[in-house]
């Protein structure tokens, strides 16, 4: 099975953002649906009719908990005032198929009309964002669609790998005339990561609330930018140039960083989510920058961010038991994982495995499982890694995921190295060398260990 199979890489580039606008919504617009919706069964709760059909057993009514709770964390943070007695409405289909043949959407992944909610997925946050904000009225649709990419968690797809938007601020008004249908309206999610990201982050979420309530959906770039002044007391496009220099996007990962946390000394957590809820966040933090690694039994695993650094977004494997190394900075994380019945594993302290001293790694390494990755930040140093006891004797394949990043298999601390980019023999007193690509903040490294030979 080849490195692409094994690990989901999310793409660079403009075919990462025409990947991810599959999978985010049209706001308030749609084509004529049949109609064959969800309609078999209903669940209730206070701000929830959830709706589903009856051959539909990929959900139950266990997911009104986690749509209460993310709705209250929401609702606290932004503090919006919710109408009294009006409910959302969740059409959750069967599949992508029921749903490209009977919803309202256009041509992505779900759509909101109104409070309803139509999708595939069981717990859709981008989705559930605009029917939180759909009372507020209808600014323009980059601020719309702005506002549900960060806090749906998604401004993390927006990062320093991808081009920044060549967007300027007097451009804002004329975004997203045909969401969903046009390939150049990823400019409007993209721009609407970075600038409602930014506002979030920066100013809190009120003047952005204000900001909303007050823009028509034909507003001008002229009424924008009067508007933002009155508003935040700033000029729009000097904000807007302040976002636009920094390395990526600005993350508001308020619900996955709302979860539970999860201790770095070696407890197992159970990583089984609710029936409907495709992922569980487990938070973390660190006091200071360290090396710290997670082992999973079964659930895939990707890194997001609870604070201002951003971390590699890829998602790995956990088929058959994977772990995963990172040096991070001190800040704010969550580990998010697929809910699926196992458990995960989290190490505060994993440096006698990677290291940028050589002589500080020694023992059995961490690195043996059937998936095993490793995210080291750019620098001028070499990192050193440390086998497992059973790697003596077999092969290792290392594959940098960053086309300037190298690894080889050293002997003696550097002495004597071969390239680790093909397959070759691990000796008893051998470590890998990882050099980063100084192009990324952060470089990536799949470790296998492949067959032998016969």
């Amino acid at each position: 099975m080849g490195l692409r199979q094994r690990f989901h890489v999310p793409l660079k580039g403009s075919c990462q953002v025409a990947a991810i606008l599959l999978a985010l919504s049209v706001f308030g617009l749609g084509a004529c649906g049949d109609d064959d919706v969800p309609f078999d069964r209903t669940w209730s709760s206070p701000h929830f009719d959830y709706r589903t059909r009856q051959s539909d057993d990929t959900t139950c009514p266990d997911v009104l908990g986690p749509l209460e709770e993310h709705f209250a964390t929401l609702q606290a943070h932004l503090g919006l005032d919710w109408p009294v007695g009006r409910k959302i409405t969740y059409l959750k289909f069967r599949d992508l198929a029921d749903f490209k043949a009977h919803s309202s959407c256009p041509d992505s992944g779900g759509c909101t009309l109104g409070s309803s909610v139509e999708t595939y997925e069981g717990f859709h946050e981008h989705e559930l964002v605009h029917a939180y904000f759909e009372p507020l009225g209808r600014p323009p649709l980059v601020f719309v669609e702005g506002v549900a990419v960060a806090l749906a968690c998604q401004t993390r797809f927006f990062t320093a790998g991808a081009t920044k938007p060549a967007v300027t601020s007097d451009e804002l008004a004329g975004l997203g005339g045909s969401v969903g249908k046009d390939p150049g309206n990823e400019n409007l999610y993209q721009v609407g990561a970075w600038l409602v990201g930014y506002l979030l982050s920066e100013f809190g979420p009120q003047p952005f609330l204000r900001l909303y309530r007050s823009l028509g959906p034909d507003a001008s770039n002229a009424e924008i930018a009067a508007t933002f002044r009155e508003i935040y007391g700033r000029n729009l496009a000097e904000v807007w140039a302040s976002a636009l220099a920094e390395d990526q996007a600005r993350n508001a990962c308020v619900w996955a960083c709302s979860r539970p946390p999860i201790v770095l000394d070696g407890t197992a957590s159970d990583t089984t989510g609710i029936c409907g809820v495709g992922n569980v966040a487990h938070p973390f933090s660190l006091p200071s920058q360290a090396t710290i690694a997670f082992s999973t039994t079964a659930a895939n695993v990707s890194l997001g961010p609870c604070g201002r650094t951003v971390p590699p977004a890829t998602e790995i494997s956990g088929a058959g038991g994977a772990v995963t190394l990172y040096h991070l900075p001190a800040d704010a994380y969550f580990m998010a994982t697929a809910s699926s019945r196992g458990t995960i594993t989290g190490i505060g302290d994993a440096s006698a495995t990677l290291n940028q001293d050589c002589v500080l790694v020694h023992g059995a390494g961490l690195l043996n499982q059937s998936s095993n990755y490793v995210a080291i930040p750019r620098s001028d140093a070499t990192w050193f890694l440390a086998l497992p006891h059973a790697a003596p004797q077999r092969p290792v394949l290392v594959t940098g995921l960053e086309p300037q990043a190298t690894a080889a298999l050293c002997g003696l601390c550097g002495v004597t190295c071969m390239d680790a980019g093909q397959p070759v023999d691990v000796g008893p007193d051998d470590v890998l060398t990882l050099v980063t690509d100084p192009s990324t903040p952060f470089s990536e490294f799949a470790v296998f260990f492949p067959a032998k030979a016969r």
